[in-house]
């Protein structure tokens, strides 16, 4: 089930620091990240994986999920501004765009990288 957890942002005149305890948020380890830059009307991910969880955190702009598991599909957007994340487990089959140009998404991931691991085809799932 997907699960949505909330953050602090401190901001004041310097700008913004978030800080993260992943030991509240999720009972794993954070194995990679990265970030993903979105231009304007292209869409990203198209795949699910076999194993592990992913942490989807907004950094700048605005970005629209569709999420699909065998039994439902989730739409929704998340932005810069929100205090808030979203953990997805495996086996969902994750998209993701943005109707603005110049958004990012900050990606955590609790399992290393293997090619293995991805499923391509959503009948797979």
């Amino acid at each position: 089930m997907i699960k949505k957890f909330f953050f602090n942002k401190k901001i004041d005149k310097r700008g913004i620091l978030i800080p993260f305890n992943f030991d509240k948020i999720i009972n794993k380890k954070i194995h990679r990240l990265f970030i993903v830059s979105l231009n304007k009307n292209f869409k990203r991910g198209g795949h699910a994986h076999k194993k592990g969880f992913q942490i989807f955190i907004c950094i700048k702009g605005k970005i629209n999920f569709e999420i699909i598991s065998k039994k439902k599909k989730y739409k929704f957007e998340i932005s810069e501004k929100n205090k808030f994340g979203y953990i997805v487990p495996h086996n969902h089959w994750v998209s993701f765009s943005s109707k603005i140009k110049n958004s990012s998404l900050l990606v955590l991931c609790t399992t290393k990288f293997d090619k293995k691991d991805y499923i391509y085809d959503i009948a797979k799932l």
